[in-house]
């Protein structure tokens, strides 16, 4: 059953979707949905970074992917900077063993 057959089964009149499309990489504490850079791409810092199976957790580091309560700018930007460095490493270590099932799925 879709999505919105089974909002309208449980008695809803309609369904609201955020649009998670591409913000600004340089301006990441300008994090509304609703000036997007562009609606053309998606934005890869809603990327689930530790469900990369090439991800490697750093021991020493200890960020803060899930932000509980108001996401302001500061925490924004600080987050941001946290998953850009381990999105890199993440396709770092991809670049260095591609399997063929990774491959096809990149």
């Amino acid at each position: 059953m879709g999505l919105i057959e089974l909002a309208h089964h449980l008695g809803a009149d309609g369904v609201g979707l955020n649009p998670l499309h591409a913000l600004f990489d340089d301006r990441p504490g300008d994090c509304s949905p609703y000036s997007p850079n562009s609606r053309l791409f998606l934005n890869a810092l809603y990327i689930d970074v530790e469900k990369l199976p090439e991800f490697r957790a750093d021991p020493q580091a200890r960020p803060r992917w899930r932000i509980c309560g108001p996401a302001t700018s500061s925490i924004m930007s600080q987050t941001a900077g946290l998953k850009w460095r381990a999105l890199r490493a993440a396709f770092d270590a991809f670049k260095l063993d591609p399997k063929p099932e990774r491959k096809r799925d990149f």
